[in-house]
């Protein structure tokens, strides 16, 4: 899994470069596009406020992908709620209160991709949200065969939570995370998985 995640950052760093030039230069293209002057410099300038919350957004998909393989649901409901509920706060009181108008929409969205990352992650390492795994034993020894229920409480503390962690960072191998192979292999997974996303929008 590190050797994974670890392609996937080199990758999704080169794409984050690409995709923030692009939207840097996002009046240019459009107006390459046919679109009308006006149209194209306003949106371009609001595309300009969105860039701080692309690297965010890359990082934030790479460690949703690591959370679903763990098959673990609630870090993204979570983070997903807190990003939605600062997005949406922020942009009506940056809109409606502040002098930024418009563009704090933009503003507000960069925002919310921001806090999404450290929020998810925190959610991965303490185990909000998960319910205890319990465990129920026979104790063959003692004539009654009594049960112990061992609960496995999910924090900070848990040991498979800090065991996953040293072994996807122990994983972090740079020769094998960027050979040709692995970049072949993740983005012929990546690719048609990207393609799909662009299909359904």
């Amino acid at each position: 899994m590190g050797t994974y995640s670890l392609t996937g950052f080199a990758i999704i760093s080169v794409l984050c470069l690409i995709s923030s030039t692009i939207i840097m230069n996002a009046t240019t293209v459009l107006i390459q596009c046919g679109q009308p002057l006006a149209v194209a410099e306003l949106a371009g300038v609001f595309a300009k406020h969105l860039i701080p919350g692309i690297p965010f957004s890359f990082v934030y998909e790479l460690i949703r992908k690591v959370s679903q393989s763990r098959n673990e649901a609630t870090p993204m409901l979570i983070s997903s709620v807190v990003c939605n509920s600062v997005t949406i706060s922020l942009g009506y009181y940056l809109v409606y209160y502040t002098a930024w108008g418009w563009l704090g929409a933009a503003v507000a969205r960069s925002a919310g991709q921001i806090v999404q990352v450290p929020v998810i992650l925190m959610a991965m390492i303490m185990g909000w949200g998960e319910e205890d795994d319990k465990v129920i034993e026979t104790n063959e020894n003692e004539e009654s065969s009594e049960l112990i229920v061992k609960a496995n409480i999910k924090n900070i503390d848990n040991d498979d939570d800090i065991e996953f962690f040293k072994q996807l960072t122990g994983g972090f191998v740079i020769s094998d995370a960027l050979n040709s192979a692995a970049i072949f292999e993740f983005l012929s997974l990546g690719l048609p998985g990207m393609l799909q996303l662009i299909f359904e929008w």
